[in-house]
């Protein structure tokens, strides 16, 4: 149909890459966090310690949702991990899993290699900033 302009969506990349410039922590909210039992730690150390093995279990999800091809498991688990991950400030981790939102599972891919990655330097991160996290 001439004089008709059709819009196009643009297709979200295959491999959503890491923006470098998105700090691993929101040392913000860490602070806020660690502030609420008076700089002791013990509440962070705990919100951490259960944020990790959600995520654990979140990835495992997302594993299996993109083996069997299972689009709401998948997206599901991606949107529990982000919301997770960016409630306790681990901001790079939780703005890939936005990305990947858009993206349609896949059994073994980038976006799930580098949601491993960053799950790891958030590990990390968290360590440094608090030794008694114990990871």
């Amino acid at each position: 149909m001439e004089g008709y302009a059709v819009e196009r969506k643009p297709v979200p990349a295959a491999q959503p890459e890491h923006d470098k410039t998105c700090p691993v922590l929101n040392l913000e909210m860490v602070r806020e966090l660690l502030a609420l039992d008076e700089g002791k730690g013990s509440f962070f150390t705990e919100l951490v310690r259960e944020f990790l093995a959600l995520a654990e279990e979140m990835i495992t999800k997302i594993e299996k949702a993109g083996r069997e091809g299972d689009v709401v498991g998948y997206k599901g688990a991606v949107h529990t991990l982000k919301g997770a991950g960016l409630n306790i400030g681990a901001l790079a981790l939780g703005e890939h899993c936005r990305r990947m939102e858009q993206l349609r599972p896949e059994p073994e891919g980038g976006a799930l290699h580098q949601l491993r990655k960053l799950l790891e330097e958030t590990r990390a991160a968290f360590s440094r900033l608090h030794p008694d996290v114990m990871l």
